[in-house]
């Protein structure tokens, strides 16, 4: 089989400048949204611990808040635990 028939037969063809462009293009603008993505999982999590974090004090507050009491005060600290643990386990239900 020659080479002209076999590019026919396959689809092979030779790379114009314009489709090799093209490609780049397209090859430059996935990375770019890959980064971008790839920076703003990051900042996620960074944000998700400092949530962790501030839930965890504001619970710690809570327990030894004078003027809570009784069922509001464990409501409080059930919510903010609540939150905590979906922090900790995304997985697990609210």
């Amino acid at each position: 089989m020659s080479r002209r028939s076999h590019r026919k037969r396959f689809g092979c063809f030779k790379s114009t400048p314009s489709k090799s462009k093209r490609l780049v293009e397209e090859a430059s603008a996935l990375y770019r949204r890959r980064a971008k993505s790839t920076a703003r999982t990051a900042s996620y999590g960074k944000n998700l611990a400092s949530l962790r974090e501030a839930l965890a004090a504001m619970k710690d507050e809570c327990q030894t808040h004078v003027n809570l009491e009784g069922d509001a005060k464990a409501s409080w600290i059930a919510t903010l635990d609540r939150a905590i643990r979906w922090i900790e386990q995304p997985d697990s239900e609210f």
